[in-house]
């Protein structure tokens, strides 16, 4: 690996991470605004919070082969 392949697996990361943090803050906001009309005495069931926890580990990684794939696609020439 050089610099660049260094930077590009950086980047694809942070881009990554960032997107899965983004995601699971908007579906807490809709799992907690969302009206479920007093079942369960309103609290989130835990199947619901392990799956969204487990989606992130498929975002974060998805995103991050996305980003690596675009990123090495946009060059010029290989290495």
């Amino acid at each position: 690996m050089d610099e660049r392949d260094r930077e590009i697996e950086r980047l694809a990361t942070r881009r990554g991470l960032e997107f899965a943090w983004w995601v699971l803050l908007l579906a807490m906001i809709v799992i907690v605004l969302w009206p479920r009309n007093g079942e369960n005495g309103g609290f989130v069931p835990k199947s619901t919070i392990n799956w969204l926890i487990w989606s992130q580990f498929a975002l974060f990684f998805g995103a991050k082969g996305l980003t690596g794939v675009i990123l090495y696609r946009r060059q010029a020439h290989a290495s």
